[in-house]
């Protein structure tokens, strides 16, 4: 039977838990670590419950934030990621290769918070390298997210997302589109 790799990890990583008689040394593998931060990101409590009661050999909630606070979480498109995404689509099929642009604009409640490593402001309106708001009364109330999903393939890819205040007006919302179909072209 084939089961899939996210399977034999979890199955790995209790084996390799077994082993080992002091929970504080513990190495979990970088496959792991990336099935946990989607655990804690999925169902905070549900983490909890099974590091709590030892149901899964779980590495420790500050850890998890740790790791999570890593990720450079940037408005606009990523150049780095179409490199890796064009790795990714290299072993795909000429029919997986092939999907549609989603595109899907949220409300969201206005708050500014400061980035304490970088020293700038988050919650405002971000266009990428296009436009960023550095007037604090600019605070965004919009999420625009652009995706990626393949026509004979089963997942979807986040491919950007932008801070607006209000609704993207429709010229913005072609040049972005437009750009976004250039990026994966």
């Amino acid at each position: 039977m084939n089961y899939p790799a996210y399977q034999k990890t979890i199955v790995q990583e209790i084996f390799n838990a077994a082993k080992v008689s002091n929970s504080k040394g513990r190495r979990y593998s970088d496959e792991w670590i990336m099935l946990c931060m989607l655990l804690h990101i999925k169902s905070t409590s549900g983490f909890i419950f099974k590091k709590k009661n030892n149901i899964l050999p779980l590495p420790r909630v500050n850890s998890i934030k740790r790791y999570l606070s890593l990720i450079n979480t940037t408005c606009g498109f990523d150049p780095n990621f179409f490199q890796l995404f064009k790795k990714h689509l290299e072993n795909k099929t000429i029919f997986q290769k092939h999907g549609i642009i989603l595109v899907d604009e949220i409300s969201v409640r206005e708050a500014i918070t400061v980035c304490s490593k970088t020293l700038t402001y988050k919650g405002l309106v971000d266009y990428g390298d296009d436009y960023k708001a550095t007037n604090i009364n600019e605070k965004a109330t919009s999420g625009l997210v652009f995706m990626f999903q393949p026509l004979a393939d089963s997942y979807s890819q986040l491919i950007a997302v932008f801070a607006s205040k209000g609704p993207v007006v429709g010229t913005e919302l072609a040049k972005l589109a437009i750009k976004c179909i250039i990026l994966l072209e």
